[in-house]
């Protein structure tokens, strides 16, 4: 005996868990959608409102090429000809008369006469009047339609120029701001040449007494006074943005910073008198910018963020100098001493260092493209994460660093020989040091 329950259909219940899951996947994508056109909002307007001009051109285009072509398209979808429109309305007519004089005829027969004279003309009345009222609304419709389409258009573009005014506005006053910066900074510049003069007059009463070629062999000594005074003129010296043709540069740097530094760079001072102008003072941001530095004198100098793309720092001492994030494309950085440096974030690409002495050297998440690196000495260099697309960097270099721990960039020959020679390099440099 079967089991009565059974034909019983079973009652759905609502999974309130599957509903909230659903609900918050959908929260998430809707929330996403939202971000992503929010930022692309310039961009799809445009293209609606180019869109929306095509299809109202395309709509005007259709109805011409319907008009032109009216004869053939009504063969083709009617089966008859344009020509012989006004027939079928005389037709129309005679049938409606007859209809309605069946009607006047046997329905109406006791009406009077006006009445029954009245009906005869009602139907094409109304047909007439159905036929204009739909065709009047429906004009008046459309024109109306395009006229709010076409005004909302024009209104969306009369926004989007007053946004692009306010964006130039706002772009203007920044500029403004920044050049008003560089103002109040170059006023500084009257103090950059009395510290000139201050350095040449103390150096020109050591040179007292000396013969010529005793003068050019000596090494000054600068006073401490001036060596602060130095020290916190470089401070004061902060970076900015400003003008280089038409627009605005996009990293802020300090040009009286690389002054600074370019004229300390040209005085034979010894290298006591530099080291302490190093630690007391900055030249971060610095711009220094197709400079010529052959064999200076650098050491333990703050140089992060310096832009030096295009200089000439071949044998230069550079070693425990802080160069982090700075930009050295296209340096020549030929038998340049990089001993116990901080290049974290450096970009060295196109730069040329073969014969560099980058041992112990910092250089973490660094970028070697296009480098030159022949014979360069990497020994206990940390590389994590640098980048080395087409660069020679060689498996020995390799195999001599403290860390390759997430480089990019080696070909797959020296990757495998490394691998089996070296494993412990690719591993995390910190957990290691645990």
């Amino acid at each position: 005996m079967s089991d009565p329950n059974l034909d019983k259909p079973t009652k759905q219940t609502f999974n309130i868990g599957l509903g909230l899951a659903f609900f918050m996947v959908g929260a998430l994508v809707g929330f996403a959608g939202l971000q992503f056109f929010l930022g692309k909002l310039p961009l799809l307007t445009e293209v609606l409102i180019t869109a929306s001009y095509l299809l109202f051109g395309l709509l005007i285009i259709t109805f011409i090429i319907i008009f032109y072509f009216r004869n053939f398209l009504s063969k083709r979808l009617f089966g008859t000809s344009p020509k012989n429109v006004h027939t079928a309305l005389e037709d129309t007519q005679r049938a409606a008369n007859y209809v309605t004089d069946r009607i006047a005829e046997y329905v109406l027969k006791d009406a009077p006469p006006d009445i029954r004279s009245g009906v005869r003309s009602l139907l094409p009345r109304l047909a007439h009047q159905f036929f204009w009222s739909r065709m009047r609304n429906w004009w008046w419709q459309w024109i109306l339609g395009m006229f709010v389409a076409i005004g909302g258009l024009t209104g969306t573009l009369l926004l989007m120029n007053q946004n692009a005014l306010l964006q130039s506005q706002n772009d203007m006053i920044s500029r403004q701001m920044q050049l008003e910066e560089a103002n109040r900074r170059s006023a500084l510049i009257v103090f950059l040449s009395n510290i000139i003069d201050k350095m040449e007059r103390e150096i020109g009463e050591q040179q007292k007494g000396l013969s010529e070629e005793a003068r050019n062999k000596k090494e000054y000594k600068l006073s401490e006074s001036l060596i602060r005074q130095i020290a916190t003129l470089s401070r004061s010296f902060k970076p900015y943005k400003f003008l280089e043709g038409d627009s605005l540069i996009k990293k802020p740097i300090s040009p009286e910073r690389g002054q600074l530094l370019i004229n300390l760079m040209s005085l034979p001072l010894d290298s006591t008198t530099l080291q302490k102008i190093f630690k007391r003072g900055s030249f971060e941001s610095a711009d220094l910018r197709n400079v010529v530095f052959i064999e200076a004198n650098l050491t333990g100098a703050d140089l992060r963020s310096a832009d030096l793309r295009g200089s000439d720092l071949s044998y230069a001492n550079l070693s425990m100098a802080l160069l982090s994030d700075a930009v050295l494309t296209d340096t020549d950085l030929r038998r340049a001493n990089l001993q116990w440096s901080n290049l974290t974030g450096a970009d060295f690409e196109g730069a040329d260092l073969s014969r560099a002495d980058l041992s112990k050297a910092i250089a973490i998440n660094t970028h070697w493209k296009g480098a030159d690196v022949s014979r360069a000495n990497f020994e206990d260099a940390n590389l994590s994460k640098a980048i080395f697309h087409q660069s020679n960097f060689t498996a020995e270099q390799a195999g001599s660093t403290a860390s390759l721990y997430k480089m990019e960039g080696l070909p797959d020959s020296i990757l495998d020989t490394l691998l089996i020679k070296h494993p412990q390099l690719f591993l995390d440099p910190d957990q290691v040091e645990q």
